[in-house]
């Protein structure tokens, strides 16, 4: 929640900002977004989860963020 007040507010904390996981956060946002247009085209193959580290290519209907699960 707080990431999300981060970014949404542009509030970028004063000093203390950290890059890389801001990078991260977009990234995840970037396939939230992505994964939400594909659902509403009735997309239900593969896409690239950007949002996981190694951006590894998993179903639609799989969850993003977990490296760990296999495809459905």
């Amino acid at each position: 929640m707080q990431a999300r007040n981060f970014s949404a507010h542009g509030s970028f904390g004063g000093s203390n900002i950290d890059y890389r996981e801001q990078y991260v956060i977009s990234q995840v946002y970037e396939c939230i977004l992505v994964r939400v247009v594909l659902k509403l085209l009735k997309y239900d193959g593969n896409y690239i989860d950007y949002g996981t580290l190694g951006y590894p290519e998993k179903n639609i209907n799989c969850p993003s963020g977990d490296a760990n699960i296999e495809n459905l």
